[in-house]
């Protein structure tokens, strides 16, 4: 079982499950929402991104959730699904819902997985999440977990900017991901794009990087 930590026991209590409650719980209703904030959906995004990876390739997903993201690769023709998180009850509702796909229970800073065991291994504002002092060894887990491909979609800043979110302090963060891959680890980017919100002045990143070995 993961360490207990405070963002676990905020994810896997009830300030989870009130997120899961509020956000969608279908690919239909998560592209509506995108549309809303972006112009466009969650699945186009995916698809520019990973339709260049091959159909049979490994993936993992580094925060699930619900399966949402695995599932939009399903409809894309992926069938090899793997994903883990830390909230039980959307690891629950993932398995109820969406059985092509294997979830588990476990830490980003711990995957439970052998070197290079995935072509793919991905996450999607998943490490906001994670706490500054976290944040390497999360990326040096993803890495290691991967044997050609990282994606990531996350929010963008120049430096280290906490947010403050729903009252709570100390639950979300935003930085220039890429270059904190790029700079510990010899990967390639492969292609990347910001994406500005309509509505405000928030902006994600999404990047695909690739192991040259």
């Amino acid at each position: 079982m993961p360490e207990r930590t405070r963002q676990i026991d905020l994810w896997d209590g009830e300030f989870g499950r009130r997120y899961w409650e509020r956000h969608p719980t279908t690919v239909e209703g998560f592209d509506r929402l995108r549309t809303d904030q972006w112009g466009f959906g969650q699945s186009d995004v995916m698809g520019e991104f990973l339709d260049r990876v091959d159909r049979d390739a490994t993936v993992l997903e580094v925060g699930c959730g619900i399966g949402i993201q695995l599932e939009i690769l399903h409809e894309m023709g992926f069938e090899n699904l793997y994903g883990v998180d830390v909230h039980t009850g959307g690891l629950r509702r993932c398995r109820r819902d969406r059985s092509e796909i294997e979830v588990l229970k476990a830490t980003a800073t711990d995957l439970p997985f052998r070197d290079g065991e995935f072509d793919l291994v991905f996450t999607n504002e998943t490490l906001v999440t994670v706490p500054p002092e976290s944040v390497d060894a999360v990326i040096d887990e993803i890495v290691r977990c991967s044997n050609e491909w990282i994606w990531g979609l996350e929010f963008h800043a120049d430096e280290y900017t906490e947010i403050e979110w729903r009252g709570e302090e100390r639950m979300l963060w935003k930085t220039d991901f890429l270059a904190r891959y790029l700079d510990r680890h010899g990967l390639d980017c492969t292609d990347e794009r910001f994406i500005e919100y309509r509505e405000n002045d928030d902006l994600d990143r999404a990047f695909l990087l690739r192991n040259p070995e």
